[in-house]
């Protein structure tokens, strides 16, 4: 049996609060901001290369469910967006 991805785990399911945690090469999350549009708290946390300017503006916008917004330890990232 194949595994799914994140990605499609993401779009068959309805992800309320997503936590990204301690992905030390994860630079952006662009590639799945389309599938997480409902969520409602995003936290991402210990990503060492995470930077939210790598996200495109308008992607951010895509987010209207979400009510909390948490970076927590993310040394590379130089302005919220």
């Amino acid at each position: 049996m194949r595994q799914k991805t994140v990605a499609e785990i993401l779009k068959s399911s309805k992800v309320d609060i997503l936590v990204i945690n301690n992905v030390a090469d994860l630079k952006s999350i662009s590639s799945i901001i389309q599938n997480i549009t409902a969520v409602t708290e995003l936290h991402l946390q210990k990503c060492c290369s995470f930077d939210a300017c790598q996200v495109a503006v308008g992607s951010w916008q895509q987010l209207r469910s979400l009510k909390v917004l948490e970076f927590y330890c993310i040394p590379s990232m130089q302005s919220v967006p």
